[in-house]
């Protein structure tokens, strides 16, 4: 059984930390010899330089590329919109399929739909309204090695290669152009510690309930002290590659006996971001330059990462839609009012619902499968009486009552027991 610190963290940020000497993102940081490299002196301060050698190595990502069918999921964003982007600058576009899953009406599956249509790419959107959920196929996941993750993303992600088969290679954009993806700070900080608060508070994964244990502090949780020293690898990048990158999102997104191809995770890409100043990196600004130098006619094109608009999308423009987006965002959080007549005006103006999914809300008020699935783990969990500082019932009730909406806790909270239903089965039952 979990200690109950574990299971707050998980009930915080969604996943269980693990560290291991041979991980997943150390093996970037150390040279043929096998010992840990220092970031080099030589950084790129001129931002012309900078684009350009950027530009010349993206594009070498994508050099070379096998024969046979190549599959790529394609949300809203930078990272799947530059592989594709990529494949078809090399005349890939036959073996290519696009894939595109998620609701009509949110940004990923709008945008990336919006895409694969404007280039005329090979393309298959998955509706999943239509995909059906249970307590068994969460535990084959939890089996497939997505175990202590929040089972519910691997399993949708599983979708594709599922689809697919073990014959096709499969692109991810893990762990994103900039490596980092969002830099926590906009200078770089000078304290572990300050860097793990603001970390903890960024990456909570629902915010409707606090679910952990009186007086828990997720901190206490994590390492005391950097794993690297940081003018090997600055703290920020530390505690997503080792902590979150490695234990969440590499293990919901990138599955065994299949084949990835991940080139932003090349040791050449990820020498080159560390290469550049703190400056260049935050808020993805060398990368934005990169993809409008080489790739213009497909990122003057809406994306997520500028909230449904261009990548040359004016400061003004920007904040005007960042306003637009915050009101949507504040009406659809509303559990009782009903603003689905205002949906087509929103849709317009690109002002798309921002569910990576599904929603999760509605889908445990409305779905017998999902209102099936979190009741019986619920009561399961209830039973266990390990969570006595939560009245699991009352969540329930005040969800289903639309006083709160408590989707993601409840969810989050199924996952919890099924979680701890694959440990009390054991890897020897499994046959792993």
């Amino acid at each position: 059984m979990k200690s109950l610190d574990e299971i707050s963290f998980f009930l915080h940020c969604g996943y269980l930390p693990t560290y291991k000497k041979d991980d997943l993102f150390h093996s970037l940081f150390k040279d043929n010899s096998g010992e840990l490299k220092r970031n080099p002196d030589d950084f790129f301060t001129e931002e012309a330089i900078a684009i350009d050698a950027g530009a010349k190595l993206l594009r070498s990502l994508f050099k070379d590329v096998e024969d046979g069918l190549h599959v790529i999921p394609l949300s809203g964003g930078l990272d799947s919109r530059t592989i594709v982007a990529g494949l078809v600058e090399q005349g890939l576009k036959d073996q290519m399929m696009t894939v595109t899953f998620g609701i009509p009406g949110t940004e990923n599956f709008e945008i990336g739909s919006f895409i694969a249509e404007k280039f005329k790419l090979p393309h298959k959107a998955i509706d999943l309204r239509s995909v059906p959920n249970s307590s068994d196929k969460l535990m084959q996941i939890a089996i497939n090695g997505s175990s202590w993750t929040f089972l519910f993303d691997a399993y949708y992600n599983f979708l594709i290669p599922k689809e697919f088969g073990e014959e096709a290679t499969y692109w991810s954009g893990f762990p994103g152009l900039g490596l980092s993806g969002r830099v926590y700070y906009p200078f770089e900080s000078p304290s572990w510690e300050e860097v793990l608060r603001l970390f903890m508070q960024i990456t909570r994964f629902q915010q409707s309930i606090d679910l952990t244990q009186p007086g828990y502090d997720p901190i206490r949780s994590l390492p005391q002290e950097p794993f690297l020293d940081k003018s090997i690898l600055s703290y920020e990048d530390q505690v997503n590659f080792i902590i979150r990158q490695q234990n969440y999102t590499s293990r919901v997104i990138l599955f065994d006996g299949f084949n990835y191809k991940t080139p932003f995770f090349s040791p050449t890409w990820n020498e080159y971001i560390l290469r550049l100043p703190h400056k260049f990196r935050s808020g993805s600004y060398i990368i934005r330059k990169i993809l409008l130098k080489i790739y213009p006619d497909w990122f003057l094109l809406p994306n997520t990462s500028t909230l449904g608009a261009s990548l040359g999308i004016s400061k003004t423009h920007q904040n005007l839609r960042r306003m637009l987006n915050g009101i949507r965002r504040r009406i659809d959080k509303n559990p009782r009012e009903n603003f689905k007549i205002l949906d087509n005006i929103w849709n317009v103006f690109r002002i798309y619902r921002s569910l990576n999914y599904v929603d999760y809300n509605l889908c445990i008020r409305e779905r017998d499968d999902f209102k099936g699935l979190v009741y019986e783990n619920l009561q399961d969990l209830k039973r266990r009486g390990i969570l006595y500082w939560l009245d699991l019932d009352d969540i329930w009730d005040q969800h289903q009552k639309q006083s709160a909406n408590y989707g993601e806790a409840l969810l989050l909270l199924a996952a919890l027991e099924i979680n701890l239903k694959f440990d009390e089965l054991g890897s020897d039952s499994l046959g792993l």
